[in-house]
């Protein structure tokens, strides 16, 4: 009956035995030794992070990648590849007097990197700063051979081929016609405060002007420098070379495949 004797024996000095009181001693009156159960019955709210990669991979993809690469490959790719890089400038001492870097450990990394695993320098050890040892600084790598689950927000400057229209456009116009419409189509605005600068016979020709005969104009106007005008060349103003400004058509002009 706790509610009972914590009550009755908390109080009476004649109570305390070895300093300690009932609510000091028995776990029923608040009191006892408070031991971790390993493993726990009850899993945390969330999970812990460990600047240690585990000894075996987990059973789901992790949303980000370790910094440091795990003893055991992955049965998948990363998403974002990485490429090792060694900390620059670490070195260690040998016992024969040489001063070795992370190069040196290439010879024979197994033996190496047990050896100068607790050497510091710059408060670092070997296995922290050289990827034979497998430290070092991970880097990503551009372009990724895997695509991404998502769209990027910017326009990719090597752009793969799809068999199908992105759901989500670029916001820039594509270099190569889509092979199917587009979902969101555009129409192409010349800027009308353009016109061809300098001083010779073919100054204040407008875009309008150059769509006449565009393949002659776009190529012959586009290099001279003194064609540019407010910082803009033909192929930046001009629809008909490449420029302009795109707007979306609402409602497009190309009908859906199916009735909404």
């Amino acid at each position: 009956d706790p509610v009972k004797w914590c009550t009755f024996l908390e109080n009476p000095i004649n109570a305390v035995f070895n300093d300690k009181r009932v609510s000091d001693a028995c776990c029923e009156c608040g009191g006892g030794e408070h031991h971790s159960i390993t493993p726990t019955s009850v899993p945390s709210s969330g999970p812990t992070t460990s600047s240690v990669p585990s000894l075996s991979p987990s059973h789901n993809l992790s949303s980000q990648p370790s910094t440091r690469p795990s003893s055991i490959p992955t049965l998948n790719p990363s998403s974002p590849p990485t490429e090792c890089r060694d900390e620059p400038g670490w070195t260690f001492t040998s016992k024969s007097g040489v001063e070795l870097g992370c190069k040196g450990l290439e010879a024979d990394p197994v033996k190496l990197c047990e050896v100068a695993g607790s050497i510091d320098y710059q408060s670092k050890p070997a296995k922290l700063a050289c990827c034979v040892c497998m430290g070092g600084d991970h880097q990503s790598v551009k372009p990724s051979s895997m695509p991404t689950s998502q769209p990027t927000s910017l326009p990719s400057q090597l752009p793969s081929v799809s068999k199908s229209p992105s759901q989500f456009p670029s916001a820039k116009p594509s270099v190569n016609p889509s092979l199917m419409p587009s979902l969101r189509p555009s129409v192409c605005q010349n800027d009308s405060n353009w016109r061809v600068g300098g001083s010779s016979r073919y100054k204040a020709m407008t875009c309008e002007d150059i769509e006449s005969d565009p393949v002659k104009w776009c190529t012959f106007l586009e290099n001279p420098i003194n064609a540019v005008f407010n910082d803009k060349r033909v192929s930046d103003a001009c629809c008909e070379c490449g420029g302009g400004e795109h707007h979306s058509i609402t409602p497009t002009s190309v009908p859906s495949s199916g009735p909404t």
